[in-house]
């Protein structure tokens, strides 16, 4: 007997017409620990089942009885009563009247003969032992059911749609969430994978199979893709698609995947807002400060020009002529750092947090907007920290600057007066700046950039609003409302917050508070003075599709001992290569061209060649890590523009290092 079965636990009705007989029953089986009631007929049997005060267990039932027999009673009440369990006693030992109450549904049917009270006792313990067995077993499936409910109600409150993948087969049963979503119903049972994954949109297939091949080489971590699907109407919906292995056999193959898609539509819908709302933002910010670029390119283009004239007139005076030529060069830097602000300012991507000195951010975006701000407005700084390192994205960082300097300009009486910038640390927020951020954490230490004005101020009303988006307290001509709203959330992706305090008539102070970031070790950059040793003879392949560019970058290169051949084809230079390979140790390519990029090119010329050395050369600023993933081992990525010095360094450099070594390096800043 198991040791879960406890007789005791249960009570027994006992009915039978015969006092003798009852007793005795009752009596064997109380000494095992049971409760027993007793009934003498059927009418008592009733009363007992309808008005017992514990719920009966067993109904030992004689077959007569003085008023009716089992089979009546059982026929007429049984089901009112509910279905009780029952074994059936009786003298007569008649199959016919056995099958008869069995197919009724009693347990078992006992003959009153010489060993009827020991198989009475195994019959109520087999029987009692039957029915906790299957009590378990309903309460573990009522228990399983009202759980499969809470999931399947969790699953849809969630928005989630469940694929049980069988690996092996290449199918999965989908959930009613997943039909309702691409609005088609399957047959039941197992629907081919390649049949769900038609759904996907035909942009994104590719990647997903990948993705999904990958995963089941790797298993041990989660399958995660977000892509786009179709729907029978043709509508697109973005899904986050996430998959986790629930059963493996012996050998460690995968053959059974939960994946659960999460319906993302909305939230994508809405960083396009954000982005959106981000890049009319920057336009409004750029279009204050190009009066501001254009005055600085113009000072620099005139410089240029200036000194090339005078070099021209000066031809026959050499130390004139380099003296010119050292301050076009300075004034060249100026333009180089003026387009560097430009781009890093313009650019239309996720943030790219690194370590960066706040102070250093501050300063070059107070000169950048410089050129925007009436002269009869002073710009101070104070700056109590020796170094500020926070990770940021420099140039969204910067936009806050911008906007934040915009806003106090705008606010001052007739245009003049002060702002004071102010970089400090800070530790132990107090509550109330968490306050206003309730749906964001503020850091517990860090550096604070403060932006005081002296000007009208805020009044008490608008104060709560002006970080919502198109809110404005401006002239409609003086922008969008969207620059204090952009600003924070800005703020918000360097998980920091910002704060305002302001008093009419006395001027307004925002207050940027940043976690502390890690400071960077400063590799070593190349020097634009460093004398640097070249190797006389190296042979260079040099392929630019800017004439100018290649044949300045050929001359330097042959002046400083190498010998350089120019293609400014790609492909010409790709077939070259190929039909007339006359011992080029490096080749050094532009990024963007025709017919082939200057990534196509390399990978073209090492797949001949696995052990030549590549230099990437690029303008674009934001150069991404796909791209950068595709190049050679072997390549270093140089930054446009650069110096002869730079260059020779990069050069020199990669022919010293080891091979197969990937050196990505942005020597421009």
């Amino acid at each position: 007997m198991p040791d879960s079965f406890h007789p005791q636990t249960h009570t027994i009705l006992i009915v039978e017409d015969d006092p003798g007989t009852r007793q005795l029953i009752g009596m064997r089986l109380k000494r095992r620990g049971m409760n027993i009631l007793t009934a003498g007929s059927g009418r008592e049997a009733i009363e007992q089942l309808e008005h017992a005060s514990e719920t009966i267990g067993l109904v030992l039932l004689d077959y007569r009885l003085v008023d009716t027999n089992a089979e009546k009673l059982i026929k007429e009440h049984w089901a009112r009563l509910g279905n009780p369990a029952f074994i059936v006693l009786t003298g007569f030992g008649d199959e016919r009247v056995a099958v008869k109450l069995m197919k009724l549904g009693a347990e078992d049917y006992i003959v009153k003969d010489k060993d009827f009270h020991e198989l009475l006792t195994e019959a109520v313990d087999r029987t009692l032992q039957h029915l906790d067995s299957q009590r378990r077993v309903e309460i573990m499936e009522k228990q399983l059911r009202e759980s499969e409910e809470r999931l399947a109600l969790a699953l849809n409150v969630a928005g989630v749609a469940v694929w049980d993948v069988d690996v092996e087969k290449n199918t999965a049963i989908v959930c009613e969430r997943w039909c309702r979503l691409i609005g088609q119903s399957y047959p039941p049972g197992p629907v081919p994978l390649e049949v769900l994954h038609d759904h996907v949109y035909s942009e994104d297939r590719e990647k997903i199979h990948a993705g999904w091949a990958h995963f089941l080489r790797q298993p041990e971590k989660l399958y995660d893709e977000t892509y786009r699907i179709r729907d029978i109407q043709g509508n697109l919906h973005w899904v986050h698609d996430q998959g986790i292995v629930v059963q493996k056999d012996a050998d460690g193959t995968v053959q059974r995947v939960i994946r659960a898609i999460n319906d993302v539509s909305e939230s994508k819908r809405i960083q396009e807002l954000e982005l959106q709302m981000l890049r009319a933002q920057r336009m409004e910010t750029l279009g204050t400060l190009a009066s501001g670029i254009a005055h600085d390119f113009n000072n620099v283009l005139a410089a240029i020009l200036g000194f090339t004239e005078l070099t021209m007139r000066w031809a026959d005076r050499p130390k004139d002529v380099v003296e010119n030529c050292g301050r076009v060069i300075m004034a060249s830097q100026r333009a180089k750092e003026v387009i560097r602000q430009i781009l890093l300012f313009c650019r239309d991507t996720p943030p790219q947090k690194k370590p960066h000195d706040l102070r250093a951010i501050a300063d070059e975006f107070i000169e950048m907007s410089k050129g925007s701000l009436p002269d009869s407005i002073t710009v101070k700084r104070d700056y109590r920290v020796e170094q500020a390192v926070v990770d940021a994205d420099a140039g969204l960082l910067g936009q806050v600057v911008t906007n934040l300097l915009t806003n106090a300009a705008q606010a001052m009486p007739d245009r003049t007066g002060t702002i004071l910038v102010r970089v400090d640390t800070f530790r132990d927020l107090d509550v109330d700046i968490s306050d206003q951020v309730p749906d964001h954490v503020a850091p517990a230490s860090g550096y604070v950039l403060e932006i005081h004005d002296d000007g009208s101020g805020i009044d008490p009303k608008s104060l709560g609003h002006i970080f919502e988006p198109f809110y404005s307290t401006k002239a409609q001509t003086q922008g969008t409302g969207l620059g204090l709203a952009t600003a924070q959330g800005i703020v918000h992706s360097h998980d920091g917050i910002i704060r305002v305090e302001s008093e009419l008539g006395k001027g307004t102070c925002f207050r940027v508070f940043l976690p502390a970031g890690k400071v960077a070790s400063q590799g070593a950059q190349p020097s634009e003075q460093a004398a640097i040793s070249c190797k006389k003879g190296r042979r260079i392949l040099f392929v630019d599709d800017q004439h100018l560019l290649a044949e300045a970058n050929s001359r330097l290169l042959v002046e400083c001992g190498y010998e350089v051949t120019t293609f400014n084809n790609p492909q010409h230079a790709l077939e070259h290569f190929k039909n007339q390979d006359s011992g080029y140790e490096q080749v050094i390519s532009d990024y963007s061209m025709p017919q082939l990029t200057g990534v196509q090119l390399l990978r073209e010329l090492t797949q001949i060649r696995p052990q030549l050395k590549c230099i990437l050369i690029t303008g674009n600023l934001e150069t991404n890590s796909n791209v950068l993933d595709e190049l050679p081992e072997q390549t270093v990525v140089l930054r446009k523009p650069y110096s002869l010095n730079q260059l020779l360094e990069v050069i020199e450099n990669q022919q010293s290092s080891a091979p197969g070594v990937s050196c990505i390096r942005d020597v421009s800043f």
